[in-house]
């Protein structure tokens, strides 16, 4: 496979299936975006070639491109066309070629003020109704073939040729007067009391959709635990409960935290608090309330009780 590089050109080679006939071209561009490029003009009508013409009679799909080899400069490439076309003889009528070749835009460089009288030539001109009507009826009913289809897959799967056939479709997606048809046609379907109850009833569907997807989702759901029940639920398990009694046994009477908390008792002996800690301790009670605690009742001695009798009586 040739790979066309920055500033590169290449020449490459059309030929049809059914007469044997040969093209000879160069491009800077793809060989899938240059074939994709003929295909359209050919079926634009808008150059009478004999390219195009075979194209038209005998179809796309029984054409085949390559690329023959790649040059640095356009020089090189056109030198290599004329060549290419002379050893082939592929000039009308052996071939498709129309000319000698050597006389392609590969090359060439549009200066700004030929580019502005261009743009100030075409500005503001718009196809007339046949035009567009013609242009219409030539497109309508072509459908693409299976080789036509398999070669357009293989076509987009080049990261250049598809950036190059959407960037058009996004500026035009994008484009004012693209933007300001759209507006006109809504505007026209809103008052058609038809479209504006097709649109309620389709918001009222999908609303009911919503809702009953979130109905089943909530009924499949189960509702969340509070961290008391999970508590519950874990040491309700045998193996669990006794990991966990084993582990805090271990770990109130191991030698080493016994030590540790003798050190640090006897460090905080005597220490009176500072006001800091005296502050944070006042914070962290303040507005707490004390629990519902029951006053324990002392076992009344036997005098006490013979008093208690006699004040009764």
């Amino acid at each position: 496979m040739i790979t066309l590089w920055e500033g590169s050109v290449a020449l490459y080679r059309i030929r049809c299936a059914v007469t044997g006939k040969c093209y000879f071209g160069i491009t800077r561009n793809p060989i899938a975006v240059r074939w994709a490029q003929h295909r359209k003009e050919a079926r634009a009508g808008r150059f009478d070639t004999v390219l195009y013409r075979a194209i038209r009679a005998h179809g796309h799909e029984n054409f085949t491109i390559a690329a023959e080899q790649v040059y640095a400069t356009a020089g090189e490439a056109q030198l290599a066309e004329r060549e290419a076309i002379i050893a082939n003889s592929t000039l009308a009528p052996g071939g498709m070629n129309s000319s000698t070749g050597g006389e392609s835009w590969a090359g060439r460089r549009v200066t700004d003020e030929v580019r502005a009288k261009i743009s100030k030539a075409k500005k503001g001109k718009r196809l007339s109704p046949e035009a567009v009507a013609k242009s219409a009826a030539a497109r309508t009913g072509i459908k693409a073939t299976d080789a036509a289809r398999a070669s357009h897959r293989r076509a987009m799967k080049d990261s250049a040729v598809r950036a190059a056939c959407i960037a058009p479709l996004l500026i035009h997606r994008n484009s004012p007067m693209r933007l300001r048809k759209a507006s006109e046609t809504m505007r026209k379907l809103w008052l058609q009391p038809e479209f504006r109850q097709a649109q309620a009833d389709r918001l009222r569907e999908l609303n009911r959709r919503r809702q009953e997807a979130k109905r089943l989702r909530e009924e499949s759901t189960p509702p969340p635990r509070t961290r008391h029940e999970a508590m519950l639920e874990r040491w309700s398990d045998d193996a669990y409960r006794d990991r966990m009694v084993n582990m805090l046994q271990a770990r109130e009477t191991s030698p080493e935290r016994v030590a540790h908390l003798r050190a640090l008792t006897e460090a905080r002996r005597g220490r009176p608090l500072t006001a800091e800690h005296k502050a944070a301790i006042a914070a962290a009670l303040t507005g707490r309330k004390r629990g519902p605690y029951k006053r324990k009742e002392k076992p009344l001695a036997d005098a006490d009780v013979g008093a208690a009798a006699g004040g009764r009586r």
